[in-house]
């Protein structure tokens, strides 16, 4: 692992401790890898400034006071002297984390350093001095010989400085140099403020009015610093960017985008005009970086009179926008979004801009009860930004709480996503001085890694995770580093259409600090390819050796499978939650099969579909006909207990050979819409196996059971030009279909269980009847075996509720049915329920069946904040549904009248269905 700076240092005192204390505190998404401290003096020591270039180098700058400072944390020194109070400093640092060079910049007086930016030729920097001031051996003079003026100076990647212009008004203060950036195509731009009327380079500027000074924007040729252009717009009657503006460069609009603030009633910038809601206002400007014309202008504030500002601006290529961050009072409203709140005494913001629409995609804020800004921002160009700023009181930034700092504000970085503006992560560090704000200034990514590199203040002792280093005095500069984000692409194999499981997904990452670790779910594994994949929904956890960790997703699909029209099979497939797709190697479907119930099919099962020739009947010649699709599905364990739902495919042409067949009164469906023939649909189910593999009802030994599918269950698939019926089955295997008119004697329409506050067991069930005797509630300790524990009986024909109330508590889980019994000695099975006292808690659902909406009741402790999976009768996921609450709302108004499944995340599964 390679820094963008040395270890700490304390002194020369060089701490070592790095990776074992990182590690130790796996989990967190973010780490400072590295910290140093630069200062001697008594002054206001501060980094102000940090970019990277595509090799990793990092380069800094800001001010120090210190007589003799060290500017190389390593065995060796570079001592530089500030020539007055305050000084400019730019220092390098190679990818590896080698210190390279540190230069000095400015004059007999207090001099600042505000912004850096780099193209293929140098580096350059801008800022205020007063009076005079030297670069290298190049010597500037304020203009008019006093008064402060800005300064724009360009050195080489090896320190030298290579020209070096200022600009100002004549004699005054005022002029400030605040922000720079570079177009990569000689081009040179820098924002501040002038405090009069100024000549930039030729270009005759008047301020808007009033005694205050405007806001600057020029170009600067990269050559020689030479004017380009230069532009002016602002208050009419005071000052313009009391905290600093902010510059970036739009390629693919050829703009330079500026952010900043104005004080006064009004402002104008070109022909624009803009109205003060208070205080400052903050100020987002986009400028022809060709002209300097002024193409856009906006300008708001909060609603308390309070200061507002643009404090920095970035471009992100992949999205090809800029986003901003800054600070406001009062409630803000960023056009086309809702208000912003605040927190407390000023919140920072971040919000993202289309400058090729003039519309603000998304704004969001953090705050705290005390004062948070945001200062510098930056483009990982792999879908965040980073922030930099401070915050003063306890504050969540997305799901990372911090906690507030122990004295004044503490150094706040963090990540948000492009897309939405959603907060990914915040790291913090703090000083402890209680009379000095610990900030960070400026962000800055880029290289090979993608490595942070931060920069800004700290007074007393600073604390950086595990680097913990003392100021000289009042406030020092840290240079500290975080490591690059991963980034992460997945590519995916999908399973053949016989084995269903047999796929495979690959992730690629990069960044982050080696090694990588991967942690597939559901299922995959530890590497970077996931083997033995069925279809579906997966994600790998890609994590570094510092515990920074993002998450990719790769999903799984079968192949598109026709449904079967002449004999096909499969003699072992492995059938589970996420393999239930029977099919040969030729994608011919066979059948589907859900596990469900108390004993859910699972693992190696054969299946085949055969034909008939022609309609047959059973018996043969004087028997009832059937349809000539017959279906075999044969777990290869547990196949007479196996509960599964069965979802059979029929064509059109089936149905309509059966109806033709003599004698046959009672129809199958003629088309979509036939209710009637839904209503006659019967499925017979045979157990064991077809003695000579036709799948002939003669063939098989046993009673048979007769199935009435729930007529929402039965479905004309139009885009495959299919029937699809489905039901759920105890015990496999043979399947027929035909029709009858004898009603079963039940219809199960619910049928609950739950625990009560003693864990007594309580079940509901509500049914439609016919012919019924009497309902006995059985009950087993393994699922299996069920003795009855009481009988009901009957209500008589129609629709009537039924509960039983368990008179002791249950201990561990038990299982529970109801069955019927007709009065001409049939029986028939409601599903088997599931209770378990030592969950802690019960799980309702009601009205169940439901015309569209029902309640999902939850006292189980252990579901709150899970996420419940709600499936068709087919198996399909529908939607997925976060229990955040004891009562949660389930919507069925989207989807037809049938069965549909809810599975909880501790396995459970209820039925429910809408009429």
């Amino acid at each position: 692992m390679t820094n963008h700076l040395p270890p700490s240092v304390i002194g020369k005192r060089i701490l070592l401790t790095v990776f074992v204390l990182a590690m130790a505190f796996e989990g967190m998404s973010q780490r400072w890898t590295n910290a140093v401290r630069i200062g001697l003096g008594a002054g206001a020591e501060t980094g102000r400034g940090v970019c990277t270039d595509a090799s990793g180098n990092v380069y800094y700058m800001g001010i120090f006071s210190g007589a003799n400072t060290d500017f190389d944390p390593g065995p060796g020194s570079t001592l530089l002297s500030p020539l007055g109070l305050m000084d400019v400093f730019v220092t390098k640092y190679a990818a590896d984390g080698t210190f390279l060079w540190a230069v000095r910049g400015g004059g007999i007086s207090q001099d600042q350093a505000a912004g850096i930016a780099l193209d293929a030729t140098g580096i350059y920097i801008t800022g205020t001095f007063n009076v005079s001031a030297s670069f290298g051996a190049i010597n500037l003079s304020s203009t008019g010989g006093a008064g402060t003026d800005i300064y724009v100076a360009k050195l080489d990647f090896n320190g030298n400085y290579l020209w070096a212009k200022n600009f100002g008004a004549s004699g005054i203060g005022g002029d400030n140099g605040q922000s720079i950036c570079t177009d990569g195509a000689g081009g040179v731009y820098f924002s501040g403020t002038i405090g009069g009327n100024a000549n930039i380079g030729g270009f005759s500027l008047s301020t808007t009015g009033g005694s205050g000074g405007d806001m600057v924007v020029a170009k600067l040729s990269a050559t020689d610093g030479s004017v380009t252009w230069a532009v002016n717009g602002g208050s009419s009657a005071s000052s313009d960017n009391g905290t600093g503006s902010s510059i970036c460069y739009h390629p693919g609009l050829n703009e330079v985008i500026v952010g900043g603030a104005y004080f006064s009633t009004t402002a104008t910038y070109g022909s624009f005009n803009l109205t003060n809601s208070g205080g400052n206002d903050l100020v987002l400007l986009e400028v022809n970086a060709s002209t300097g014309a002024f193409l856009q202008a906006f300008g708001f504030g909060g609603d308390n009179g309070g200061d507002e500002d643009v404090a920095g601006v970035c471009y992100d290529p992949p999205t090809q926008d800029v986003f901003l961050t800054g600070f406001y009072h009062g409630n803000i409203i960023f056009p086309g979004h809702p208000a912003l709140s605040n927190a407390g005494a000023g919140d920072l913001y971040i919000a993202r801009y289309s400058p090729s629409s003039n519309n603000f995609s998304w704004a969001v804020s953090a705050g705290s009860t005390g004062e948070d800004k945001g200062y510098g921002i930056c483009s990982n160009g792999a879908g965040q930004v980073y922030l930099a700023g401070y915050y003063g009181g306890a504050m969540s930034f997305g799901s990372t709480n911090l906690a507030a700092p122990a004295t004044m504000p503490d150094v706040l970085t963090g990540g948000v996503a492009t897309a939405d503006g959603t907060k990914l992560w915040a790291l913090t560090a703090s000083g402890n001085d209680p009379l000095f704000t610990n900030q960070a200034r400026a962000i800055s990514t880029g290289g090979p890694l993608k490595k942070i590199a931060v920069t800004g203040q700290f007074g007393g002792t600073g604390t950086f995770g595990s680097f913990s280093f003392a100021s000289a005095g009042n406030v020092d500069i840290f240079l500290a580093q975080m490591a690059g984000g991963i980034v992460a692409s997945t590519s995916t194999t999908d399973p053949s259409c016989d084995n269903g499981c047999d796929g495979t997904a690959t992730v690629t990452a990069s960044g982050g600090v080696a090694p990588l670790s991967y942690s597939w779910s559901p299922s995959g594994g530890n590497s970077a390819t996931a083997t033995s994949l069925c279809a579906g929904n997966y994600t790998v956890t890609v994590t570094d050796a510092i515990g920074q960790n993002i998450n990719a997703a790769a999903v799984i699909s079968l192949p598109a499978s026709t449904i079967a029209t002449e004999e096909a099979s499969n003699p072992a497939v492995n059938i589970s939650p996420s393999n239930t797709v029977i099919a040969n190697a030729a994608c011919r479907l066979i059948a589907k099969v859900v596990p469900n119930g108390a004993h859910p099919i699972n693992g190696a099962t054969a299946a085949f579909v055969k034909f008939a020739a022609t309609v047959p009947t059973y018996p043969p010649v004087t028997g009832k006909p059937f349809v000539q699709r017959l279906v075999q599905i044969t777990p290869a364990t547990g196949a007479a207990t196996a509960t599964g739902r069965v979802t059979l495919y029929y064509k059109q042409s089936e149905f309509d050979a059966y109806n033709a067949y003599p004698g046959v009164v009672l129809k199958l469906p003629m088309n979509s819409g036939d209710a009637a023939g839904k209503a006659n649909l019967r499925i017979e189910k045979y157990p064991g196996t077809s003695s000579d593999g036709s799948g002939l009802p003669g063939t098989y030994t046993g009673a048979s059971q007769l199935i009435d599918p729930n007529d929402g269950d039965i479905i004309y698939n139009a885009v495959d030009s299919r029937w699809e019926v489905s039901f759920d089955v105890i015990g496999f295997s043979g399947f027929i279909t035909h029709t009858s008119s004898i009603p079963l004697p039940v219809d199960w329409l619910s049928v609950t269980a739950f625990l009560d506050a003693q864990q007594r067991a309580q079940l509901n069930w509500e049914v439609q009847e016919s012919n019924v005797q009497d309902y006995k509630v059985e009950r087993s300790a393994d699922g299996a075996t069920f003795n009855t524990v009481a009988t009901l009986a009957s209500q008589g024909d129609g629709e009537h509720r039924y509960s039983y109330n368990e008179p002791t508590a249950l201990t561990g889980k038990v299982y529970y049915r109801i069955r019927q019994n007709d009065k001409d000695g049939r029986s028939s099975y409601s599903q088997i329920l599931t209770l378990n006292s030592q969950q802690g808690g019960t799980v309702t659902v009601y009205p169940n069946p439901t015309g569209g909406m029902m309640n999902l009741n939850i006292t189980d402790r252990s579901l709150l904040n899970t996420v419940a999976r709600l499936y068709s009768s087919d198996g399909r996921e529908l939607q997925q549904i976060s229990i955040r609450q004891t009562v949660t709302q389930i919507s069925l108004n989207n989807y037809g009248k049938g069965t549909y499944f809810l599975r909880l995340s501790n396995g459970e599964t209820l039925r429910l269905i809408r009429k």
